[in-house]
């Protein structure tokens, strides 16, 4: 998940490295997230990041 539209090329990039993985595609939500669904998703992206 990018955290902004700076983040998004580099979250790009990131899953083009993976071996096997040939393209992506990208889909913007454009709305607030419900806090207790998407803080856990926040929380485990960082902790997986160091």
């Amino acid at each position: 998940m990018a955290t902004d539209a700076e983040h998004l090329p580099r979250v790009a990039g990131q899953i083009l490295d993976h071996p096997g993985v040939e393209r992506t595609n990208t889909a913007l939500a454009m709305r607030q997230f419900v806090d207790y669904r998407i803080t856990p998703l926040l929380r485990r992206a960082a902790d997986a990041r160091g």
